[in-house]
């Protein structure tokens, strides 16, 4: 007869643990304060139909919550307190006060003198610093920050928000229930969501497509997965007020474009989308930004456009490599650019070329600002521009094929342009004695010298003729005498292009019409050579008379 229930003995310990942590945790939200909506959000602002979302001297904090062991201690620390002072012992109030007698209810963060205004169906940035209230930004307008003091309004409490966090939330169940989160199912919108979330190529390689179980929060999901799941249950929802809190970084950098261009400018365009992240290329496109540092906002504009400082960055956690960078050049002018090693030279050509992204400020040629290139047609917008400019870099880099292929790898160009380009970049010599346009280059060019992988990468700017051409120390490794024929070669050939040429040999550029002088990432001088040399205060004089 005892069978039964000891074998079940073991399943109901296991039942009470598990009641017991879901207790805990019921108790731990049930102490919580309650939220007043009325007296957190002030609708007297909400009274402009085209604004969603509106902050005017907003003090927000966390506050620490008490959990229920600390309210009976300070329950039975006041109630004991009471009963000294009524036996004539000192009362809690003049004693020392201390942890030991009432928990700490100190703030933990603040947000101080919070403005903006989020417009209906507009897209609203934030970035900023790791730490710098971002994220705090999503939790004061969820009403889930102590307002202290200041007003805030939501242009429709009842309509709801629709949020997608940094960390994933996933229910138990399959991804479709996921998704639905308890809506209908609609087939053609939901075959909408899954293609703008890239979800449709990830759910054909899961063995029960949208029916696979995720598991106790997505647990059997990788992180992009919950990540596009969270985002696809979001826009599912169909909410007029979407916050979205960096939900670019989980992915790599091709989803995140596709993402971006088919979720927050595509199917959610018409909606008002507050969008928290680190990459400063998508904000591009936001038509209002704010910037946050340490709980409060330093910078707010209509757009990037406005933010005109150019600061450009290699990796986010580091230092800027380019600082307040401004000048401008003249059509078909020469700008040579110097300076030491580390000054920030070849990074300017990076940030020409789009290779790292500027953080703020603006980068304009022939009056199109390069960092706005629609994001509809980012690779196609790329290609263009980097086939408008021509670049000799600093470290040459050859592939394995023939001559030819190296010099005019999509095959635009005739032979006898070919040679020419050649002959001009004084390489005809060695490309006869190695067989010709169709002579072998091994990996990386290792069969030239540098020198000579210099001159082939000159041979192909050359041949490329583009109306901006940037030099980045290419005649560093090449003796002073071919050097000034290359640069004699340079000035006939571009007569009518800009060049900009960064150089060791302050010698080469002398004779250019302008020197950008570059030091720590900052312009330290900007102007014609020989003004430059008559001021032996200036930098570049320094440079010249160093060598």
């Amino acid at each position: 007869m005892l069978i039964a229930p000891l074998n079940a003995f073991p399943w109901v310990l296991n039942g009470l643990a598990e009641a017991w942590v879901s207790l805990k945790r019921i108790q731990k939200l049930l102490d919580l304060p309650d939220m007043d909506p009325d007296s957190y959000y002030d609708q007297n602002l909400a009274k402009n139909p085209n604004v969603d979302v509106v902050v005017k001297h907003g003090e927000f904090t966390w506050d620490k919550a008490l959990t229920t062991e600390e309210k009976q201690k300070l329950h039975a620390i006041r109630k004991k307190a009471l009963k000294d002072k009524g036996r004539g012992k000192r009362s809690i109030n003049n004693s020392d006060s201390s942890p030991e007698h009432e928990p700490d209810q100190a703030h933990q963060f603040y947000l101080s003198n919070i403005n903006f205004t989020v417009n209906k169906g507009k897209f609203f940035g934030i970035m900023g610093t790791v730490g710098s209230g971002k994220s705090s930004i999503f939790s004061a307008i969820l009403a889930e920050l102590t307002k202290t003091d200041g007003e805030i309004a939501v242009s429709d409490l009842n309509a709801g928000f629709a949020i997608v966090t940094q960390q994933p939330w996933l229910q138990r169940g399959t991804i479709k229930d996921n998704i639905l989160f308890g809506k209908n199912y609609d087939e053609s919108k939901y075959v909408e969501v899954l293609t703008a979330c890239c979800l449709t190529e990830d759910l054909e390689q899961l063995p029960g497509g949208d029916l696979t179980g995720v598991g106790e929060g997505g647990m059997t999901l990788s992180g992009g997965q919950k990540a596009r799941i969270a985002l696809a249950r979001a826009i599912y929802q169909d909410k007029q007020i979407y916050l979205l809190d960096d939900i670019i970084s989980a992915v790599d950098a091709n989803v995140a474009r596709q993402i971006f261009q088919n979720c927050i400018m595509g199917i959610l365009r018409h909606k008002t989308r507050i969008l928290c992240t680190h990459h400063v290329r998508y904000l591009m496109y936001a038509d209002s930004i704010l910037v946050m540092e340490n709980g409060t906002i330093t910078q707010q504009a209509a757009s990037c456009d406005a933010l005109q400082t150019a600061r450009c960055h290699f990796r986010e956690h580091l230092a800027a490599s380019l600082k307040g960078v401004n000048f401008k050049t003249r059509p078909a002018e020469k700008i040579g650019v110097v300076g030491r090693t580390g000054a920030g030279k070849s990074s300017l050509f990076a940030a020409l070329f789009r290779l790292s992204e500027i953080s703020s400020g603006t980068i304009t040629i022939d009056s199109v600002k390069i960092s706005s290139i629609s994001l509809t047609a980012l690779s196609i917008s790329l290609t263009a521009l980097r086939s408008r400019l021509s670049c000799i870099p600093q470290d040459p880099f050859l592939f394995s094929g023939t001559i030819r292929e190296n010099l005019d790898p999509l095959d635009e160009y005739r032979e006898p342009e070919i040679w020419s380009a050649i002959n001009n970049a004084n390489l005809i010599a060695t490309v006869r004695r190695m067989g010709g346009l169709d002579a072998e280059v091994s990996s990386g060019g290792a069969n030239f010298s540098a020198g000579q992988k210099q001159l082939l990468c000159l041979a192909r700017a050359l041949l490329h003729n583009a109306k901006i051409l940037c030099i980045d120390e290419a005649t560093a490794n090449i003796d002073q005498a071919t050097d000034r024929q290359i640069q004699c070669t340079l000035r006939s050939a571009f007569r009518k292009s800009t060049v900009i040429t960064i150089a060791h040999r302050v010698q080469t550029v002398v004779d250019y019409d302008r020197v950008l002088v570059m030091g720590d990432g900052n312009v330290l001088e900007f102007d014609k050579p020989d003004l430059l040399l008559d001021d032996p205060s200036s930098h570049f004089y320094r440079l010249v008379h160093s060598e």
